[in-house]
This record gives structure tokens, sequence and C-alpha cells, in this order.
């Protein structure tokens, strides 16, 4: 059989769900039309009034028009002044508060035309605001520059307008339709997923009522077939004359496909002749193989007579059927065949279907002798996963429940470009990597071919995972694997690079069966390397945890595993000593949090962070890193890349601690302009010494730029961009996660 082949996305299987649940999203849309409409149409309306001046001679020489192109840009700040709006305040009698929410001002240096708008909730007010702010901006000018250069001449004095700019019922309304419509998406979509799940063999069990067999997940080269394998080997045992079977499940998406390919290759393995009988009327992509035929079983009134007389030839027959509420046809067959074997996904199916499913093959006399559990790696049905729609839906309906602002700045009739739409389908991340859209989609080119370089490298590498971890050095096997297992499963995330999964989880597993103990462990002091090493290292190990998880490579038990090893011996050996040691003990216990869903300790850790911002002084200086000398620059970049990658996971977190500011009056922005500025003129750092050790930019430089689009943080993310997935510690490959 060949492998790789790939099903058809089963479209059918989300009209089912559209008809049962049709009331639903019919009143959802519905109420939501109807409270857009009333709320637009009671919405107090919003008018806006428009005068334009020309600053400048209409037609002078170059000198004088080059003073007036100047002078622009200081009259529009000049008419949003408060002493400006003051005096046109008094003059209207409108309020001072509603001009200063409503007055803006924008130049055009080019035409030399100063653009007066102003906003209030009566058209003649509106009207008289702005042209209050044009006729006091005349008498300042007249009164401070005589010179031709920099008077002004009204072109066009503002009116009131006819119709408000908001609210805009013609607008609003079908934006909260479509918002009903995809809310109520949004919810079946949810009531589906966890509605009642079938995502263990023994929920599969007690829904069938028949024996569940539970199958791995496929893996990459060799042995793959291996679930074909062990269904032939059951049913060989259960049913030892057994010479025709059929394949079908729940929903379109249950992987039966592949599993009918399987184990018609492994009949064929066994010299018998094999013929896969593909129901689909021809939608599937099953294709022959090695001793294995494929014919078409749509059309065909007459399935006995089909599955006889390919008996009688002595062949053994596999019938692969799409489910029975998409094809009632599949009953028929069933009742023709020797047995049925029900096939359902641990992460789609669902109870109440498989039941359904089982009592109408019952119900013709099928005998239905199996049922099979298998996770979501075995299927390779394209479909996008439920979640990641969901999500999709809801933020849609989010978007959509209130009227885009126009730019205070745009010019009448100009609306706002349309925001990006990330369309990979990928599954949602969640936990310490929620809230990094760079990851649903494949980074820059050069990024990409160093990460899938990296990542080639890793897989070269055999885990080397010990009991008990004793670490004496920055170069010890955990570090290394801890990179190595986020570098691979980041390149599965974003690459889709094949096999690389398989081995993060190889390499993450290793350590989770084997490391019971860490020796040399005092999170208080620092003479003990075990401490710093894997409170630097681990969150590696953490990142890679759940993009496994949510990509499907685990399941529940190896992800409970993987938590319940992180809390009860990684844990543990966080730093909290003073220095970028504690720095590197809280990065720990913030991603362990999140990882683990411990709010408490989230709460304690966010509290040691600004702990450790009262450290810093007020010039950026942290007294435990500037101490060390000729070291200092290089060991204060270190305790800030800690200290970043913390507050961006806490920002995502919930908890916003980027400006929080210490007892001595440092912060971390002021820290992070000190080794800015000393990278570029190393005779600026505060310490003198003979012989200051430049280091070079690290991976932190990317996560500031994100925060704060400062050009010397990007100049240095850019640098240190080249050498990304190298160091010490798992601050790496943030060129991925926050490209610039």
């Amino acid at each position: 059989m060949t492998r790789g082949a790939v099903e058809p996305a089963a479209v059918g299987g989300f009209f089912p769900v559209i008809r049962r649940w049709g009331l639903v999203i019919a009143v959802a849309t519905g109420i939501a039309t109807l409270v857009g409409y009333g709320l637009a149409r009671q919405a107090t309306p919003t008018y806006e009034a428009r005068a334009d001046l020309l600053v400048g001679p209409l037609d002078a020489d170059e000198a004088t028009l080059r003073a007036a192109t100047a002078a622009i840009a200081t009259y529009a700040e000049l008419a949003t002044a408060p002493p400006t709006l003051e005096a046109v305040a008094t003059a209207t009698g409108i309020d001072r508060s509603q001009l200063r929410a409503g007055v803006r001002v924008t130049a055009d240096p080019e035409a030399r035309i100063l653009r007066v708008r102003a906003r209030a909730h009566d058209a003649t007010a509106a009207a008289a605001a702005a042209n209050g702010v044009a006729d006091q901006l005349d008498r300042l000018i007249v009164e401070d520059s005589p010179a031709e250069s920099g008077r002004v001449t009204r072109i066009d004095e503002a009116t009131p307008p006819a119709t408000p700019i908001s609210p805009r019922v013609e607008v609003i309304t079908p934006l909260a339709a479509m918002g009903g419509l995809l809310g109520g998406l949004a919810l079946v979509m949810v009531l589906e997923l966890v509605g009642d799940p079938a995502g263990s063999a023994r929920d599969v069990a007690r829904a069938t009522r028949v024996p569940t067999l539970s199958l791995p997940a496929a893996g990459p080269g060799a042995g793959g077939d291996r679930g074909g394998t062990v269904l032939a080997t059951h049913l060989g045992l259960a049913r030892p004359d057994l010479r025709s079977v059929l394949l079908t499940g729940a929903s379109g998406a249950d992987g039966g496909g592949r599993l009918a390919a399987e184990l018609a290759t492994a009949w064929a393995a066994t010299g018998d002749r094999v013929v896969v009988v593909d129901v689909h009327g021809g939608r599937s992509a099953l294709t022959p193989g090695d001793g294995v035929e494929v014919i078409d079983g749509q059309p065909s009134d007459r399935p006995g007579r089909v599955v006889a007389e390919l008996v009688a030839t002595g062949a053994r027959v596999v019938v692969h059927a799409p489910p029975v509420d998409a094809a009632p046809t599949t009953l028929a067959w069933a009742r023709e065949v020797d047995a049925t074997v029900l096939v359902s996904r641990t992460d789609t199916g669902r109870r109440g279907p498989l039941a359904e499913t089982a009592d109408a093959l019952r119900r013709v006399g099928a005998d239905v002798a199996l049922a099979v559990a298998h996770p979501r790696g075995r299927a390779v049905t394209r479909r996008r996963p439920v979640v990641p729609v969901a999500a999709a839906l809801l933020l849609g309906l989010s978007a959509c429940a209130s009227e885009p602002e126009r730019r205070a700045d745009a010019p009448a009739g100009e609306e706002e470009p349309p925001g990006e739409r990330s369309a990979s389908g990928w599954p949602a991340l969640g936990g310490t990597l929620e809230g990094l859209p760079a990851l649903d989609h494949a980074p820059e080119d050069d990024v990409a071919a160093r990460l899938e370089e990296m990542a080639d490298e890793a897989r070269q590498v055999e885990p080397e995972a010990r009991d008990p971890l004793l670490i004496t050095d920055t170069e010890d096997v955990f570090v290394g694997d801890a990179q190595r297992a986020w570098t691979l499963a980041l390149a599965h995330r974003v690459l889709r690079l094949d096999g690389a999964a398989e081995a993060a989880a190889a390499i993450v597993e290793d350590w989770v069966r084997t490391t019971e103990t860490l020796e040399d462990v005092c999170p208080d002091s620092g003479g003990c390397s075990t401490s710093l090493m894997v409170s630097r290292a681990a969150p590696g190990f953490v990142f890679a945890a759940e993009v496994l998880a949510r990509e499907g490579i685990w399941d529940e038990d190896q992800e409970q595993a993987f938590r319940t090893w992180l809390r009860d011996v990684i844990l543990p050996a966080a730093s909290d000593r003073d220095g970028n040691w504690g720095d590197a003990g809280t990065y720990l216990r913030v991603a362990a949090a999140i990882e683990l869903g411990d709010e408490r300790e989230l709460a304690r850790a966010a509290d040691r962070w600004r702990e450790r911002i009262d450290m810093i002084g007020p010039d950026g200086q942290i007294p435990e890193e500037v101490r060390r000398e000729d070291a200092g620059l290089m060991y204060s970049q270190e305790a800030l890349g800690y200290k970043v990658a913390t507050a961006d996971m806490l920002d995502r977190a919930g908890i916003d601690v980027w400006d929080v500011e210490g007892e001595r009056g440092g912060s971390l922005r002021r820290a992070l302009d000190l080794v800015v500025r000393s990278l570029d003129r190393p005779e600026t750092w505060p310490v003198t010494t003979d012989d200051l050790r430049i280091p070079r930019p690290a991976a932190l430089w990317s996560i500031a730029a994100a925060r704060w689009d400062d050009p010397d943080y990007r100049a240095l993310a850019r640098v240190a961009g080249e050498r990304d997935g190298a160091g010490h510690s798992a601050v790496l490959w943030t060129s991925v996660t926050h490209p610039g």
C-alpha cells in the first residue's frame, strides 16, 4: 500500500452539525441584528466639521515657501495648545473638556494646509469649534508673525454637517448580524467539542458496548503501519475464519481510510490476495500497493454479491465506508461482511454519535466485532481542528461587536485598512506560548533556514538523561537537551518539519522517565550550579511540552507525567538568590506556574520579579552584576535576558510588569538603556575597568524591541538573530517568537 495517502477533508461532517443547531444559530443572528440596530438608533450622534487653512502665500519665492512649510508643524501644535482651546471656549461657550476631546489638527507640509477637525454631539457646535480654533490661530499668527511666510488664509470654512459620522446604522446592523452568526457558530462548535467526548478507549467501549482496541500514534519511517498489524492480529484471534471486514466511524475524520489501508497491507504481507472496496465513491485517496487491489464500491445496489464474489476468488476483503449518517449504504455493506470495526479518534470522537452508529449497525444485523480508538497522530486527514476554528470565530465576533473607528487624521471618506488575519488553521497554543501570533506561520526564509539546520543537527544527538542529576558546567547535556527539545518542537510548529515533533518528544520523555533526583541543589545559595543551570534551561522543556500537547503529539497521560516531573523534580531547584541566578530562577518559576496552571505560584513569582526591580538603581545599574568589574556588562545583559523573558511571559499571562519602578527609582527600561549605551560606547559604562568585556547582543533584544519598538533595540535584535538558537539557556529563538 502506498504510504502517505491522504483522505479528503470531511466537509460533509460539518453540515449535520449545522442542521442540528440551525435554530440556535438563527436565533443568535436575529438577536444580534436587533440589538445592533437598536443600539445604533439609540446612540447619541457625533458630528464632525472641518476648516482648512493655507499657511503662507499662494505663490511666492522658494525661500518664503520653505519658511511656510517649516512653520506648519508648529502651527498644528499651537492650534491644540491649552491656551488656544481656552480662548476658543471663552469665545464660543463650548465646554473646554469637549474641545480637548474633540478637536484634532493635522498638517500637510507638501500642500501647506492645516486641517482643523472638531467633533461634537451637535452639528452647529462642531462647526463653531472648528471655526473658533481657526479664528484663534489666525489671530495668534497675525500678532506674532508679521512675515508673509507665516500668514494663514482660510480656504474652507467649517459648516454644520448634515449627517453624523457615528453611529452608522447601515454599518453596525450588518456587522452585528455577522457577529451573531459567528457567535452562534462558535457556540455550537464548543458544544459539539465538549458535549460528550470519547477521549479514551474506555469511553469508546462504553459508547459502542463492544471490545475496544487502543492504537498508538503512527510514527514516521518504518513501522508506521503497525496499527494495521495490531488490528489484523486481534481480528485473527477473535475471528479466525474472518474473510471480510468493514471499517467505518461516526465522523468523516475518523482515520478509517488509513487504518483500512494498513490492515490490507498487513494481510497482504502474509501472502493473501487482498481487495479494498472504497465506498466513498472515488472521494477517498486509497491507492493500490503491494499485494493490494482497490475497487470503487460506488454505485452498488448489490453489496452482498460484490463481497461474495470476491471472497469466492480467495480474496480477503476490506471495505472502507463513510459514516452511517452521511451514507446509509454503509448499513447495507455492513450486513454483508463477516465483521464490522468502528474507528474513532480520541481527540474528536464523541460518545453520542458512536453509540448511535453502533446501534444502527446492530439494528440491521451487522456483526460489530471491535472498536478502535486512536490518537490524532494516526489520522492524516487535513482538517482544521475544531478548537482553533472556534477561537477564530470568537475573535471574529469580538472584532465585529463594535464599529471600527476611523483615524482622527484620516481624510474624509478614507477608511482604515483592514487588519491582517492568520489562516494557518494550526492548533491554538496556550500556556507559556499563548499570545505569540508569530508561531502561527512560518518565519522569514533566513530564520527558517537556520532553525531547520539547527533542528537537523538536534535530531542527530541522542538524549542522555541521568539520575541523579548533578550539573557542574554550562555545557551539561541537560542544558543541551532542553535547547534541542525546544528547537525541534519549534521546527515542528512553524516549519512542519517531518520527524521533529517525535524527536522532541523522545528527548523530553527520556528526562521525565529517568531523572528523579537533583543533587547539589541550594536555591538560596550561589554555590550550587545545578540550581542555576536547571533554572536557565528547564523552561525549554516547558516550551517543547506545550507544543507537543497542543499539537496532539502527546496524550493526556504523557502531558500529566511531564507536569508531575516539572512540579516535583524541577521546580524545587529554582534559584532564589540575588543577581542573575535568581532572575533565572524566577524565569523557571513563571514558566512552571503557567504550565501547571498554578495561579498562586504565578503571583508569588511575579512578586519576586518586582522585588528584583527594587535592586536596580535610578541610572539602570544592577548592583549584583555591576560589582563583577570587567564582566559587569556581560552579566548585566545576562540578568536582563531572564528579566525580559519573564516579563513577556507574565504579560501574556495577564500580569503587566513592564513599567514597574523599583524602590530605588530604577526600572527594567533604564537597565536596558544603560546596557544599550554601553554596548555602543563602552566608555559610558559606570564602572571604570581596564578591560571591560563586551558581550555579543543576546536574544532578549527581540523581545524588548517587540515591547518598545526602539530602533537601538531593533538593531541589537538583528545582530542577535544571526546566531539565534545558541547559548546556555532557554531564552532563544526569539527571532521566531518575536520577529522584528
